[in-house]
């Protein structure tokens, strides 16, 4: 593949995106217009570029929060079925403008945080990041491995559907951060 040709599998989602009937909803327009609004970073005072890079932040987490519940609603509901598109994790993939790893990675945390409802509030409310839910997600499967709820290695637990092989409560595993550590 020469520097500048486009992978198969590239090309392969751009198409399966463009096949999907998406119809966003009014809100994200509205959301849109709003994000354009913001004021300009070099007219705000030190204290309010501050104020700006915090609350940005959370709202970034809280729309990363609301993506991977619906990704988990669509995985729930069996929509990539419905469509033909493949996996969840391809059709959310497609979807976002990811590869596939990270759009299965979305989906495995909307699974993980089935069993986690607590966790999945406190991230929808931006009060914990991706990386945080990642690293609960972990810690929630290593105790369930050594109290021997779920699987695991040697319990008949050495992954699931997804690839993910961390055992937890309920099926809780251990995917990744979908756009990598941080």
């Amino acid at each position: 593949m020469g520097f500048f040709e486009v992978p198969a599998s590239a090309l392969r989602r751009a198409r399966l995106a463009d096949e999907l009937p998406v119809e966003t909803p009014a809100v994200f327009e509205q959301l849109s217009g709003q994000v354009l609004a913001l004021p300009d970073p070099a007219g705000l005072t030190a204290e309010q570029r501050l104020g700006a890079l915090q609350a940005a932040a959370r709202l970034q987490t809280m729309l990363e929060a609301y993506q991977t519940q619906v990704a988990g609603v669509c995985d729930a509901q069996q929509d990539s079925r419905v469509f033909a598109a493949g996996t969840t994790g391809s059709m959310v993939a497609a979807l976002t403008g990811q590869n596939r790893a990270v759009g299965s990675a979305i989906v495995g945390r909307a699974r993980d945080l089935r069993g986690m409802p607590h966790v999945a509030d406190a991230y929808r409310a931006g009060e914990i990041t991706g990386r945080h839910v990642h690293l609960l997600c972990r810690a929630a499967g290593q105790s369930a491995a050594v109290r021997g709820v779920g699987g695991g290695p040697g319990r008949g637990g050495g992954g699931d559907r997804t690839g993910r092989t961390g055992p937890g409560p309920r099926g809780v595993g251990c995917a990744g951060p979908p756009g990598g550590p941080g």
